[in-house]
């Protein structure tokens, strides 16, 4: 079965009391860039993007963030 990675970005900006802004100036990313993240306008995401976000949102556990999940689940 094929799997598809599941970004979790959108219930931890819900969880936060950040707005997109503050994260993305506090992780050091482009405003556009975590706004195509959560459109799922991306084919990937840089490893480096990742760990800044996962430092923003204080990230123990790459899967508090990303998953794998079944295609046929989305």
């Amino acid at each position: 079965m094929t799997k598809n990675v599941n970004f979790k970005l959108k219930e931890l900006i819900s969880n936060s009391n950040m707005t997109q802004k503050e994260i993305a100036s506090k992780a050091g990313i482009r405003e556009n860039t975590l706004s195509d993240l959560l459109k799922n306008d991306k084919k990937g995401i840089r490893f480096s993007t990742l760990e800044k976000l996962a430092n923003v949102f204080n990230i123990q556990d790459i899967n508090e963030i990303i998953t794998l999940v079944d295609e046929t689940a989305n």
